[in-house]
């Protein structure tokens, strides 16, 4: 559970607007590609915005994105 703890630490944004938005999914996305990793959806949401989306080849649907948003939103 401590390691836990310490790892929301150092993941969490002191700060969050729009443009860390859009850099955390290029993030996400830059590093899903270097890692040769499956292909993924990706949202990012601000104050009920979608700030950044992208479905990579093969990712066709929303609904996927739409119920994983409504089960996280904190």
């Amino acid at each position: 559970m401590n390691d836990v703890i310490q790892q929301e630490k150092e993941l969490c944004f002191h700060d969050f607007n729009h443009e860390k938005a859009f850099l955390f999914g290029m993030a996400v996305l830059d590093i899903v590609k270097k890692e040769n990793l499956k292909n993924v959806r990706i949202r990012v949401t601000y104050n009920n915005d979608i700030i950044f989306q992208y479905l990579m080849n093969g990712k066709t649907s929303e609904t996927w994105l739409d119920r994983k948003e409504k089960g996280s939103i904190i």
